[in-house]
């Protein structure tokens, strides 16, 4: 009998390998001249915040587009600040 997916060994694989791309990406800034922990200065993939992802992490729920909460919340002005960027 399959008692189904490890949850918690799943969590320790996905942190393991974000530590590694992280780490690495990191160590390649350092090697191009800027100080350890900090990003290149021609970066245009981020592997800790990609842009994309920002819409992404604060996107509203199948929920709230359906029954919306009223009145104005700061939530509304951060998707407004995303859609001015660009990000919609």
């Amino acid at each position: 009998m399959n008692d189904g997916p490890d949850w918690v060994e799943q969590a320790r694989r996905l942190v393991d390998g974000l530590g590694q791309t992280l780490g690495s990406a990191l160590r390649e800034g350092a090697r191009d001249g800027e100080a350890s922990g900090r990003h290149p200065a021609d970066c245009r993939w981020c592997p800790v915040a990609p842009a994309s992802m920002a819409q992404a992490w604060v996107m509203r729920g199948y929920a709230a587009s359906v029954a919306p909460a009223a009145g104005h919340s700061p939530f509304d002005d951060l998707a407004e600040l995303l859609a001015e960027g660009g990000y919609t």
